[in-house]
Parts: structure tokens; C-alpha cells; sequence
């Protein structure tokens, strides 16, 4: 108790001294208690400014510790952003807090008016292109454009779903046709015609029927189809994969010719 009087009246005789261990105690109680030390994975196309802008870091650490899932749902607020996990690094890492992040990946665009939007492979509207015309190009995505995904007659869960299959036969197609998909369009019917780079003939695949399966099958008819005319490509009209085990090719020479893939 007397040290303490002492030291008290030390201090109050250097006023300089005081203001000098007064802000010593506030800086480090304001670092104990609101220093947010952050380790962030999982991000591609989301910057790491742009996850803190994001972040409530007016509360303290305390606070933090009880409220995580009321910071994953503010960093969901990302359009890009689908998930985001908040942990403690550990016990003895106070004010350390591992912050996980998954994100959309804008596979596809698609016009909605004049406004090209980027398209998730789960077939979810992120957001206007030219919002985020950088980041995805870090990323080394290069998303595919759609047309005629969108129709005044279809519910939302039937656009989603269009953009889900299209998605799912992109995929296929990048692991089996060594081509770069220029552009989509899906037809009233459903059904979808799709151009490669270089080259002017559409490919038709039959409307959404049988899922995957049907898909894999139509892929595996255009991966004969492709390997069998091979340099003659640019002499291709149209091919057209919605006949059942038939492919029908139309030249520009020459008529329609009907011939089995297999």
C-alpha cells in the first residue's frame, strides 16, 4: 500500500512521466482488448481489403469470441462470397481468428436486359460484370456467355436449372474436347447450340432429358465426331447430337449426311 502511495505521488510530481504511462496503459488495454489478429484462406477472387471492409472490428475481441456466426453472415454479404467459417486460432493465441472463405465462381454471363451478369456453376445471378471485371481475371477464369437462358415463361427454378445443365455439359466438354467453348445459346425447346473458338458450325445437344448420363453420351458421340473429321472441321455446316444414337452432320459442301457415332 505504501509502495503504491509513493509510486502515486512519483508520478504526480512528473506530470510528463504520468501522461507517458497513462497512454502506455490505454494503448495496451485497447491492443488486448480490440487487436484482431487474421489468417484468411479460401480466397481467390475476393481481396483481402475487401474481406476486412467487411469485418465489424469496432467490437472487441471478447465479442468476437461469442458472435461468429454473426461475422460469417456479414462477409456473406460479398456477392461473391457463398460461405465464410470464423474460428479462434487457439487458446493461447488471443485475438487470433481463422477466417475461411468459399466463394462463387463465375462460370457463365448472361445478358439480363443490356447488362451482362456473371452466372455461378450452380446456375446463382452474382452480380453486373462490369462490377467485377478484374477479379475473376486474376483468378484465370474466363467465363463462358449463355444467351437465352432467361424467358419470360420459366420460373426461377427453371432458369436455375438451365444454367445448371449447361454448366454440367461445359464441364464435360473441357475434359473430353480439347476445343475452347466460345459461346452458348439454349433454344425454346431447350435444346442447346454451342460454338468453339475458330470455328463458325453450331453443335445442337438435345434438351435436358436423361442428366448426366445423356450428357456424357452426347459428348462421347462429338469426341468421334471430332477426332474423325479432325482437319476438316472448318468444312463442318452443323452437327446436331439430338437424335438418339445418331449424329447428323451437315456439311458445306455437301448435304445433310445421318451416319451412327459408334
Amino acid at each position: 500500500m505504501m509502495t503504491v502511495a509513493v509510486f502515486s505521488l512519483y508520478l504526480a510530481d512528473q506530470p510528463g512521466r504520468f501522461d507517458r504511462v497513462l497512454k502506455l496503459v490505454t494503448n495496451t488495454t485497447e491492443d488486448f482488448f480490440y487487436n484482431h489478429k487474421l489468417i484468411i484462406s479460401g480466397n481467390e477472387l475476393v481481396s483481402v481489403e475487401e474481406i476486412e471492409a467487411l469485418l465489424p472490428k469496432q467490437h472487441s475481441v471478447l465479442w468476437w469470441y461469442f458472435n461468429g456466426p454473426r461475422i460469417s453472415a456479414a462477409l456473406m454479404k460479398h456477392p461473391l462470397v457463398s460461405a465464410a467459417r470464423v474460428n479462434s486460432c487457439g487458446r493461447i493465441s488471443w485475438g487470433c481468428f481463422e477466417i475461411n472463405i468459399e466463394e462463387r465462381m463465375p462460370e457463365l454471363v448472361t445478358m439480363v436486359g443490356s447488362t451482362p451478369w456473371l452466372v455461378s456453376r450452380e446456375g446463382e445471378f452474382i452480380e453486373p460484370l462490369s462490377k467485377n471485371k478484374f477479379s475473376y481475371r486474376r483468378a484465370g477464369l474466363k467465363p463462358i456467355l449463355i444467351e437465352g437462358a432467361i424467358r419470360e415463361s420459366l420460373s426461377p427454378d427453371q432458369v436455375k436449372a438451365r444454367f445448371g445443365f449447361v454448366y454440367k455439359l461445359i464441364n464435360r466438354l473441357k475434359k473430353e474436347i480439347n476445343l475452347e467453348i466460345q459461346r452458348v445459346s439454349l433454344t425454346k425447346s431447350g435444346e442447346v447450340e454451342l460454338y468453339f473458338h475458330g470455328y463458325d458450325f453450331p453443335v445442337i445437344f438435345a434438351a435436358p432429358g436423361r442428366g448426366s448420363a445423356d450428357i456424357a453420351d452426347q459428348v462421347e458421340r462429338l469426341k468421334i465426331l471430332v477426332k474423325r473429321f479432325d482437319k476438316d472441321l472448318k468444312k463442318l455446316r452443323k452437327i446436331d447430337l439430338g437424335f438418339g444414337r445418331l449424329a447428323v452432320v451437315k456439311m458445306k459442301e455437301s448435304a445433310t449426311e445421318g451416319q451412327p457415332a459408334g
